[in-house]
């Protein structure tokens, strides 16, 4: 049987989700000068996840599985994710490093758990406005592909 580590020191399951965020958002915005503005993309991904028992499955499109001619589903999680595109040295290209995600639960779910169902765009929402608040200085360019392209969200910008 497995023992807990009784030694001194940082609790890891004590820390907040939202405060490892923001200290890694942090040291990445270190890599970018304050003057330059920072590329936040944001995209979804959906997870495949079998099994009876698993919190906030539901049934989501999969780009990655669909043609012209055919529709591809998964089942499992979609996770909305939200990047810092950083210009390394050794790179080519831009890497971008996710900093936050929020789990889509499907709407079904939220009815029977009578929470608010939150749409992509809203949870996208959110996790910019973390952003902002933690960083008020910085200027933030947010890309996304046609699933983020609302009125609600680029009034929102």
């Amino acid at each position: 049987m497995p023992t807990l580590d009784r030694r001194p020191g940082p609790n890891l399951r004590r820390i907040p989700p939202r405060y490892l965020s923001n200290r890694l958002a942090g040291m990445i915005l270190d890599l970018i000068p304050p003057d330059q503005p920072v590329v936040v993309p944001v995209d979804d991904t959906a997870v495949q996840h079998k099994g009876k028992r698993v919190y906030g499955k539901g049934r989501h499109h999969d780009a990655v599985r669909s043609t012209h001619s055919h529709v591809g589903w998964v089942w499992g999680h979609r996770w909305v994710v939200l990047a810092v595109n950083v210009k390394f040295p050794f790179a080519a290209r831009p890497w971008a490093l996710p900093v936050l995600c929020a789990l889509y639960r499907p709407e079904e779910w939220n009815r029977a758990e009578h929470r608010r169902h939150k749409t992509p765009i809203r949870l996208t929402m959110q996790m910019v406005a973390s952003l902002i608040h933690w960083f008020p200085r910085r200027k933030f360019i947010l890309v996304g592909d046609g699933g983020y392209a609302s009125h609600e969200l680029a009034r929102f910008c």
